[in-house]
């Protein structure tokens, strides 16, 4: 039962590393906690688009991959009950959520480094 889970926690741990790499961990601490509509981490109503569609997406591929008691996805039964569900969800996620995401790499190329910060 603990595997269903992975289908979920999977592809948004993903989402987070992805976005830690792509930003190379340059966030505002203060405006993280910015709930307010308008600002810099507020997207589309509070949603991040991309990151919510990467989740969706990299969860349905992973359903295909999993086997456990509950569940065995049809490539994993392919497979002989082989569970590639997190690597496979982990690959298809970060790949869905660079490619819907070109404008946060268009603003990250543009960017200026803090003074002392690592390139």
């Amino acid at each position: 039962m603990l595997q269903l889970l992975v289908l979920i926690s999977g592809p948004t741990m993903t989402i987070f590393a992805t976005d830690v790499l792509l930003r190379r961990n340059r966030y505002s601490g203060e405006d993280l906690f910015d709930e307010k509509p308008g600002s810099p981490y507020w997207y589309s109503g509070g949603w991040h688009i991309p990151g919510l569609l990467a989740v969706i997406l990299g969860a349905a591929v992973a359903s295909l991959f999993l086997s456990n008691a509950v569940w065995t996805g049809p490539i994993a039964a392919a497979m002989g009950s082989m569970d590639l569900s997190v690597p496979v969800s982990m690959i298809v996620t970060a790949g869905v959520y660079i490619a819907l995401s070109p404008s946060l790499r268009r603003s990250l190329r543009k960017a200026p480094l803090a003074e002392g910060a690592p390139a």
